[in-house]
């Protein structure tokens, strides 16, 4: 067996196509591996085709030739986590029965994303712990927390965000985490003026998602910390 110097997968979810890992190796590049590890992966057999994107401009050209384009810049604000509370009516809950509340939460997930990711969400719940977000005893949003890792978080309302990340920082607080931060599309306004009268710093990773074509309400959304998906 050769030595293997490159790597690439996506995965689908309905009718969207996300490119979730892409490597080289450094000496391997510019010679025609890349374009054949997409060629293979990431077809032109949806309706729609996405990637959280790097800075790195050789990439980026690299996915622009692929006919996707930046159309959502996302950017990671950090701090040390303090006991937070925020006034709300929402109803923040860990779900007793995972597997019904999945199912809601993909119809959340085809209202925001466009598209439902059950499986998703089945290894989310094993990875770290999912709260859910009610008023009037119906779930208006979700999130998942761990000690190191927060994130994605789904709202159907917008201004539910400054509570739902003031619950996340609390519990960051809890666990004894010596930083909290979220992944945020910087379309998500709401969120962004609440972490920044909070003192968050931009920090680490910035990437575009990029897409065939624009979709979502990202204005509703926080990526998953790492964005190793949407």
């Amino acid at each position: 067996m050769g030595e293997a110097i490159g790597y690439a997968r996506s995965i689908l979810r309905g009718d969207h196509r996300e490119l979730t890992d892409f490597f080289v190796a450094p000496n391997s590049q510019s010679q025609g591996v890349g374009r054949e590890l997409i060629k293979r992966v990431f077809p032109h057999d949806t309706h729609h085709r996405s990637i959280i994107a790097t800075s790195d401009f050789r990439a980026m050209s690299r996915y622009l030739k692929e006919g996707v384009y930046p159309f959502v810049t996302e950017l990671y604000f950090e701090r040390e986590p303090e006991p937070l509370t925020v006034e709300t009516d929402l109803v923040i809950e860990t779900p007793g029965d995972t597997r019904s509340v999945i199912q809601i939460m993909g119809e959340i997930d085809l209202e925001i994303l466009g598209h439902r990711r059950d499986i998703d969400h089945g290894y989310l719940v094993g990875d770290r712990t999912l709260y859910v977000y009610m008023r009037d005893s119906n779930v208006v949003g979700y999130g998942y927390i761990a000690k190191d890792y927060y994130g994605p978080f789904a709202l159907l309302e917008q201004t539910d965000f400054p509570a739902v990340i003031a619950h996340a920082e609390r519990k960051a607080y809890t666990l004894g985490a010596k930083s909290v931060g979220f992944e945020t599309p910087t379309i998500n306004t709401r969120a962004i003026d609440f972490l920044m009268k909070r003192g968050y710093r931009i920090k680490g990773f910035m990437g575009s998602i990029m897409s065939n074509k624009p979709f979502g309400k990202f204005e509703n959304y926080i990526l998953s910390s790492p964005p190793y998906f949407l």
